[in-house]
């Protein structure tokens, strides 16, 4: 589990920013979810499971220095 606190939800809904999320994509994204499925957006809350979709998303997405985190503000807000 990420944190005791979450222990009670079954799916968690975890999003990386600024990266390239393929080598086509012009620019960085500036919000992305770490399963790469915009429809689905959800993990399951397994530790195992969680580092497996990190471990995959990291390896995949280009990370890029230009980062625009109002759109991630705006999310949370």
């Amino acid at each position: 589990m990420i944190a005791n606190s979450y222990s009670n939800v079954t799916n968690l809904a975890i999003f990386g920013f600024g990266a390239k999320t393929s080598e086509k994509a012009a620019k960085a994204s500036s919000f992305f979810p770490l399963s790469r499925r915009l429809r689905n957006p959800f993990t399951p809350n397994d530790s195992e499971i969680l580092q497996q979709t990190f471990d995959e998303c990291i390896n995949v997405v280009i990370r890029d220095k230009q980062t625009n985190l109002n759109q991630t503000l705006n999310f949370i807000k």
